[in-house]
């Protein structure tokens, strides 16, 4: 499997925020993602390297490395490194 979710809250759907983990083996690009207006969203990567497409805008980010940035935006991520690369990405409000 190239990409995996694991959903870090249980009812999530009766949250504020949906913390996820994303993992990507090397080149796995996740959907490109938008959302309604007023969603945020917040990135960590705990391993590897990645790539963040927000609009047209590509940001490398590395192992430690956080982006803030708003969901309503067209956006995907792309493991760029040779290994996988895993991230924290949290959404707020959740969009169920």
């Amino acid at each position: 499997n190239q990409l995996t979710y694991e959903v870090l809250t249980h009812e999530a759907s009766k949250k504020k925020l949906l913390p996820v983990v994303i993992s990507l083996h090397q080149g796995a690009e996740t959907d490109r993602e938008r959302h309604d207006r007023n969603v945020d969203k917040f990135l960590w990567v705990l391993e590897g390297k990645v790539e963040a497409k927000i609009e047209k805008e590509i940001i490398a980010l590395s192992k430690g490395d956080t982006l803030y940035f708003d969901a309503s935006l067209p956006h995907s991520l792309k493991a760029v490194s040779g290994s996988p690369a895993r991230v924290i990405a949290v959404t707020s409000p959740p969009p169920l």
